[in-house]
């Protein structure tokens, strides 16, 4: 179900943001487009794994505020480094694919650690699964990101799927 919900996800409320357009616009406006812009693909994504989690028999109260916040946290901290610094495009390319979905990790890592034992482990799943996506995009020109969202997604489906089949012992 996380396969399936997830990538879809990744597609569906914001169009894709050009790091070029920082150049137009003036970077405090840019950064806020982007937070916004951020806030739905986060929220649709949080909304995704939330339906997922859901489907397994969890729920989890924030988990869509807080994955919709991180997500966009993350896409202006990836603009704001490729727009501050001299970074290479294809250096921010990785940061926009991998920061998102690290810093949501990072964040529902706080929410998953009450209930599932090993919690901490979502973390560094996540990491591993974006930065395996980006690599594949990126050694796809970035024209084939899809596959890498989907490698991204699988892998960190599998670590939820393991998570939430290991809940906290009443006696921990």
């Amino acid at each position: 179900m996380w396969v399936l919900l997830l990538p879809a996800a990744q597609f569906v409320p914001a169009p894709t943001v050009n790091p070029q357009m920082g150049a137009a616009l003036d970077l405090p406006i840019f950064l806020l487009l982007v937070f916004v812009l951020g806030l739905l693909r986060g929220a649709a994504v949080g909304i995704a794994q939330w339906l997922a989690q859901r489907w397994g028999g969890y729920r989890f109260k924030w988990w869509i505020p807080a994955t919709a916040v991180a997500w966009s946290f993350g896409l202006v901290v990836a603009l704001a480094v490729g727009s501050i610094t001299a970074a290479t495009p294809s250096l921010v390319s990785a940061l926009i694919f991998v920061m998102p979905g690290v810093l949501a990790g990072c964040v529902q890592w706080v929410l998953l650690r009450g209930t599932v034992a090993r919690a901490e482990l979502w973390v560094l799943a996540t990491m591993i699964g974006w930065v395996l996506g980006a690599g594949i995009a990126a050694t796809s020109g970035w024209t084939i990101s899809a596959v890498g969202i989907v490698v991204a997604w699988g892998f960190s489906g599998l670590a939820m799927h393991w998570l939430l089949r290991h809940p906290l012992s009443a006696d921990a």
